[in-house]
């Protein structure tokens, strides 16, 4: 979304704009046409398209299963902002797999390096609140990840 600048705040539909209060101030986005699921399933153009859908569906799950996961942890240390940023590297993390062909790459082939120093809070990020070495360890055969926080 664009951002608005100057001392008109609109909130609303005009037209082809819609215009909105977010945490990042008064924002607009034009409308665009929309192209119909059974369109984007069907028609070779949209390959590509579907690739990124089936993709993006595959990090979304693993950011709810992570967020489900650490739910009592997460509940007082986590920022607004936590699943868009998850989603981001979670996406970057399954486009790392190259194992698969794009379409068809999996979460748990990518490379999971792309976790480590990630900030469930970016407001406040650990290091600063525990300035610590701490070592991760990924164990993909049984599945496991273990991370040793030095007393």
């Amino acid at each position: 979304m664009n951002q608005q600048k100057g001392a008109l705040k609109l909130k609303g539909t005009h037209g082809d704009f819609t215009f909105a209060e977010t945490v990042d101030g008064f924002v607009w986005k034009k409308k665009r046409k929309a192209v119909s699921l059974e369109t984007i399933l069907t028609n070779p153009d949209f390959v590509k398209l579907k690739h990124n859908i089936q993709e993006f569906g595959r990090a979304g799950k693993a950011v709810k299963l992570i967020r489900t996961a650490f739910h009592d942890q997460l509940e007082w240390a986590k920022d607004r902002r936590l699943t868009p940023r998850m989603q981001t590297l979670m996406v970057k993390l399954v486009k790392s797999d190259s194992t698969h062909g794009r379409g068809e790459r999996l979460v748990e082939n990518g490379d999971f390096r792309l976790l480590n120093n990630f900030e469930m809070n970016g407001n406040a990020e650990l290091q600063r609140s525990m300035p610590v070495k701490l070592s991760t360890v990924y164990d993909r055969v049984s599945g496991n990840v273990s991370v040793d926080i030095p007393s």
